[in-house]
């Protein structure tokens, strides 16, 4: 399962984490025109998002999970997405 999680968002959005989904994704994030994506790899699971997101010219941050979960508690901000899910973020600048 892919994540998306926007500050603009009032959630998350969820897609399969499957050819059909990543293009899924790929348009919502096409929609919002992001300036940064943030990647949490989980296993070998997140290549074929990353690949795609990088074809379709989006900027992407591939970030260390525990890194990433260590800034959210520090900053009391809770995980978008259970564990062992990969976590797509975008920030408009």
């Amino acid at each position: 399962m892919l994540t998306l999680f926007a500050p603009s968002l009032q959630g998350t959005l969820r897609f399969p984490n499957s050819p059909e989904g990543r293009q899924a994704l790929l348009q919502a994030l096409r929609h919002h025109r992001p300036h940064l994506v943030v990647l949490e790899p989980t296993g070998p699971y997140h290549f074929p998002l990353l690949e795609l997101l990088l074809e379709a010219g989006l900027p992407v941050a591939v970030v260390n999970p525990q890194q990433a979960a260590a800034f959210r508690q520090a900053s009391h901000q809770e995980s978008p997405s259970p564990p062992g899910e990969s976590f797509t973020q975008w920030a408009r600048g």
